[in-house]
């Protein structure tokens, strides 16, 4: 066989000249086609197929930044019900917070003006 880059004579079997160091296409490699996996497939998030919200994540969802991170990962897994349901439980974790926050400062301000 001929090398087609440097002409030189090469073995049969070389997928390398290895006098130019460069690939040979001899017609030997079978590529398998390889399909496409489905991320909801294969995600740890996906139970049976059903979007049935978990209850212990949706729990956890109540700090805000944990929960606004599990909504991310259930939209991208494909579980829309799962996704709201730890949006909810972040806003309302948020809210309670706020709410709790402004009672404390009314009732620390309203203290101080009694004096």
């Amino acid at each position: 066989m001929i090398c087609p880059h440097c002409a030189a004579s090469i073995s049969e079997d070389e997928e390398k000249c290895p006098y130019c160091d460069s690939f040979i296409d001899n017609g030997k490699k079978q590529f398998k086609r390889v399909e496409p996996v489905n991320l909801q497939d294969v995600s740890p998030f996906r139970l049976k197929g059903d979007d049935k919200p978990i209850i212990p994540l949706v729990l956890i969802s109540a700090c805000m930044p944990i929960g606004m991170i599990l909504m991310m990962i259930f939209i991208i897994c494909g579980r829309p019900k799962s996704a709201l349901a730890s949006f909810a439980a972040a806003f309302i974790g948020a809210a309670l917070c706020f709410l709790i926050m402004v009672i404390y400062g009314f009732t620390r301000t309203s203290h101080y003006m009694m004096r």
